[in-house]
């Protein structure tokens, strides 16, 4: 995971995940900079997933970046599209155009627009399922899922691409892929860090 904040863990031959940040989805990032990011890493890693700038729930303007940007972004990385407010069915559809374009899709799976998932993360896990049933044959990255969603999913976790965050800095660098069992690659690590958490809120 790379973004503007954050970029030390480029290593050749790792895949690498490269996102704007939450700031940058909320305040707006500077595109200049933000290329020039994916530029230098794409330089050293041989497998990179680029963000193209999204804006925090706001679906309209996620549109209007995805048409402005995704072909700068996709020179020099593959490109991913953030659908922002996935959750709601007339909001999903405002992605059907170019979703098709895009090498894979990310779902925010830390912060909705309504709900933290921390204290949520049954209905954010609910939200992703559901998700995934619609987005059948689309690549699927989730971002910053904590731990106590990824344990609500269970095994839909196996029609997920890849994950982020909480689901690879404490087990270690790599990020899991559908290559790998992702339930078996964060069992340990889950029993680990969440066996004594209070239950989940549902």
């Amino acid at each position: 995971m790379c973004s503007l904040s954050s970029c030390e863990c480029v290593r050749r031959g790792v895949p690498v995940f490269v996102d704007v940040g939450l700031a940058g989805a909320r305040f707006g990032v500077d595109f200049g900079r933000y290329i020039r990011l994916v530029q230098r890493v794409s330089a050293v890693a041989g497998d990179v997933y680029a963000v193209v700038p999204d804006v925090f729930c706001d679906v309209e303007a996620t549109v209007r970046n995805w048409k402005r940007w995704a072909r700068q972004v996709g020179r020099h990385a593959k490109t991913v599209l953030v659908l922002q407010r996935f959750y709601e069915p007339h909001e999903l559809e405002k992605y059907r155009d170019i979703i098709q374009d895009a090498w894979m899709a990310a779902l925010p799976s830390r912060r909705h627009c309504d709900v933290y998932c921390l204290e949520r993360p049954r209905l954010c896990a609910e939200r992703v399922e559901r998700a995934l049933r619609v987005l059948r044959g689309v690549e699927v990255h989730l971002m910053g899922p904590p731990a106590s969603v990824l344990r609500a999913l269970g095994g839909v976790l196996n029609d997920v691409k890849s994950i982020d965050t909480s689901a690879y800095r404490k087990p270690g660098w790599r990020i899991a892929t559908r290559g790998e069992d992702k339930t078996e690659y964060l069992a340990v690590w889950l029993r680990r860090w969440n066996t004594s958490r209070k239950p989940a809120k549902v």
